[in-house]
């Protein structure tokens, strides 16, 4: 696990080696994966007013992710590289409405 954030009252997690982002119920320590990533997958933040999941990986990107379709679908060109193309995983996200 690299990457935790909230969505409503459900915590979300990065399965960082499976390259995997899921749902994680503390009550029966259960992760269930909800969809896979181009690469290792890092840290989260939700905007909670657009319903988008951003995902940080491997290589510096940052990408969001429509949490309003089933399954989640990644926006076509949210991709960003805040720190350029890195050899590292993005791993921690914060999101904070204007």
């Amino acid at each position: 696990m690299v990457g935790a954030t909230i969505v409503g009252t459900t915590l979300w997690l990065t399965k960082w080696s499976a390259q995997e982002v899921g749902t994680f119920n503390p009550g029966t320590n259960t992760f269930t994966p909800v969809f896979g990533t181009s690469d290792l997958a890092g840290g989260l933040a939700f905007d909670a007013a657009n319903s988008i999941l951003w995902v940080g990986l491997r290589g510096g990107t940052v990408e969001a992710w429509n949490l309003d379709t089933s399954p989640p679908t990644l926006f076509a060109g949210s991709g960003v590289q805040p720190f350029g193309a890195i050899g590292d995983t993005i791993d921690g996200v914060a999101f904070f409405a204007d």
